[in-house]
């Protein structure tokens, strides 16, 4: 039987192109029953995520990648904060 596959290794010569990360920008900040945190949105990849971080100790989150216009940002930030304000910490966090 005649090998058709070709096994192919990478080049260690070519490197892979390094992620591409847009300045961290502060979109929000509110309070919880363990503190602070913050809304931090950053481009990556030519892409806006969103991430909840304390500003002391805490675990941070990524709320959501993806986001396509300035409409569904603004809309996360306002559903994402109101909810936090009803349970008191981040909603992120997986207790709801």
């Amino acid at each position: 039987m005649t090998n058709t596959h070709t096994l192919t290794q990478p080049n260690p010569s070519t490197p892979s192109p390094a992620p591409s990360h847009g300045q961290r920008v502060q979109l929000a900040h509110y309070d919880t029953d363990t503190g602070t945190r913050v809304l931090v949105g950053q481009r990556i990849d030519g892409t806006v995520h969103v991430f909840d971080e304390p500003t002391t100790n805490g675990p941070s989150f990524e709320v959501e990648a993806g986001l396509e216009s300035k409409a569904a940002l603004d809309a996360l930030i306002t559903d994402y904060l109101a909810k936090a304000k009803r349970i008191g910490y981040a909603p992120m966090h997986g207790w709801f």
